[in-house]
């Protein structure tokens, strides 16, 4: 029975070795894999912890804008000096009622409105001296474009082809100066009356102004003013300076005497 018992005993330890060790083996298995799995893991996420930073830091990449510098024009010699009866090639001056030596080194243009202050004050304040030292000495040639400021000044646009009218009888600028001399009285009766004083054919006169034969040479007067610049009057081209406004008679003196003259 002691016999039987130790093999029994002997036996039951010898199964009981074998599953202890199948299952050490089993558990190590696991324990390896678990142990990879972990380690692969770790690996992932060190991977990822790296990416990060950068991924934060990165600047999305734009399209690339490339942007051409401005081209730099050939050195240039200065600007040469006006040249007498340098204006600008559009302004006709043919057929242009105008005063002085149409050959003077430098000519005015002036777009004027009969109805104007400003005009007025040009023409009583200005225009006279300007007349007497450059213009009467065949240093300026002085040309008269109209630019009637029909939406203020009502008056003005008849004005204008009345002097277009005297004009074909050769006496544009005694209306002219008849016109800014009475601005207060220049509706189209005034006007005719302007004209009797004058000696005009009254009856060629009258039939001009009323039938409005003028009023296409004054609105080409008044476009070509537009196309170079002229907002309001009086307004000046001299040579190829733009002046605007009634300036004072000094300011005119120092621009001729840039021009030369």
């Amino acid at each position: 029975m002691e016999s039987n018992s130790a093999y029994a005993i002997a036996g039951s330890f010898l199964i009981s070795s074998i599953i202890l060790a199948a299952s050490l083996l089993y558990a190590t298995g696991n324990v390896n894999h678990s142990l990879q799995q972990i380690s692969t893991n770790l690996n992932g996420m060190e991977s990822m912890a790296a990416l990060a930073p950068l991924a934060a830091d990165t600047v999305p990449i734009q399209p690339t804008i490339q942007q051409t510098a401005p081209a730099v024009p050939p050195a240039q010699a200065p600007a040469a000096p006006a040249q007498p009866g340098d204006l600008p090639s559009s302004i006709k001056l043919e057929g242009r009622p105008s005063w002085g030596n149409e050959n003077a080194p430098v000519t005015i243009v002036e777009y004027s409105d009969f109805q104007c202050p400003f005009c007025s004050r040009f023409f009583t304040q200005t225009e006279a001296p300007l007349g007497e030292e450059y213009v009467n000495t065949g240093k300026v040639r002085f040309v008269y474009k109209h630019f009637p400021l029909r939406s203020i000044h009502p008056n003005a646009q008849k004005a204008s082809e009345a002097t277009e009218c005297a004009f074909d009888q050769g006496k544009f600028w005694e209306m002219h100066d008849i016109i800014f001399n009475n601005q207060n009285a220049i509706g189209v009766d005034a006007l005719k009356g302007y004209a009797e004083e004058l000696g005009l054919d009254i009856q060629r006169f009258n039939e001009c102004l009323d039938s409005g034969e003028k009023e296409a040479i004054v609105e080409a007067d008044l476009q070509e003013g537009l196309a170079h610049g002229v907002q309001g009057t009086p307004a000046f081209f001299v040579n190829n300076q733009f002046v605007s406004g009634a300036q004072p008679y000094t300011v005119f003196q120092q621009i001729l005497a840039s021009q030369g003259v």
